[in-house]
């Protein structure tokens, strides 16, 4: 007899869990679409370009957090210690005039209440045992 395979779901789940984005090849994003306010000049929004997680294998944060010496191409950081990402925008970061957040997003239906979505705070200084995020250098 021949066994297909399926994916359990325990209880009443109606998606799988929530554990990992290795299998995701297509980030979530979000981009302006639909009807533009009049006045408004998209040259002015600021927009990703790239994201450097300083994630090989000499960078900082795989020698301050000991992760080094993992043959893994990925960011591998500790729990409660802090760790470094560069943010390259379409134009320079002015904090009077721009707002931007960091979200974290682990698996293809992330809720906030199960710790699979983190809205992680743009603040002055970071706090022991809360998400937060501080611009070091701009």
């Amino acid at each position: 007899m021949s066994e297909t395979s399926r994916t359990a779901f325990g209880g009443r789940r109606a998606v799988p869990p929530n554990n990992s984005n290795a299998a995701e090849d297509d980030l979530p994003t979000v981009e302006l679409q639909g009807v533009v306010p009049r006045g408004v000049n998209l040259q002015e929004f600021l927009n990703v370009t790239s994201v450097h997680l300083f994630k090989e294998r000499w960078d900082t944060n795989k020698v301050d957090h000991h992760t080094d010496k993992y043959e893994n191409n990925k960011l591998i950081v500790r729990r409660g210690q802090s760790f470094y990402v560069q943010i390259d925008f379409s134009r320079p970061y002015d904090p009077r005039r721009d707002l931007f957040r960091v979200e974290y997003v682990i698996g293809r239906y992330p809720q906030e209440n199960k710790g699979t979505y983190i809205p992680v705070p743009i603040v002055s200084e970071l706090q022991s045992g809360k998400w937060g995020a501080k611009i070091v250098m701009r």
